[in-house]
């Protein structure tokens, strides 16, 4: 990407049980850790099933005791998801998240304004793009 985006991610907790993986992105991120675990988380999910997974019943402690592999403290690491930050974190993605109308993941958004659609992923990095270039053609990034 070009010296002047600037990439954030924010998770979607589009139902009850995506919640705690919003917390534990802010809690990764908030103790150095989000880089390097992101993938490893999603392969728990996904691929692993290491971790509980959509329809599952959330388990905090195990999604700690996870992250204890990167170093951090389960206990620790517990502490940040519940923490006041944490909370409050999550609660601007979930609210930024409908405002913007984010229907699925992943979801990209230009500038805070502009939700990506596209026929597949490739196409909607193209898009994105271009309407990255044009908002810093005509300086009006924010």
């Amino acid at each position: 990407m070009p010296p002047y985006v600037r990439l954030d991610h924010v998770p979607a907790a589009f139902r009850a049980d995506f919640v705690q993986y919003a917390r534990a992105y802010y809690a990764a991120q908030a103790l150095g850790v989000a880089d390097k675990a992101h993938q490893a988380v999603y392969d728990g999910i996904h691929r692993t099933r290491t971790l509980p997974g959509e329809g599952q019943k959330p388990d905090e402690a195990r999604i700690a005791q996870f992250y204890a592999s990167f170093g951090v403290g389960a206990d620790e690491f517990l502490a940040a998801m519940q923490s006041f930050g944490v909370n409050v974190k999550v609660r601007r993605a979930t609210e930024h998240m409908q405002r913007i109308k984010i229907p699925e993941t992943p979801s990209i958004v230009v500038d805070g304004r502009y939700l990506v659609r596209g026929e597949s992923v490739d196409d909607m990095l193209r898009i994105a793009s271009a309407l990255i270039e044009q908002e810093h053609a005509l300086g009006t990034g924010r």
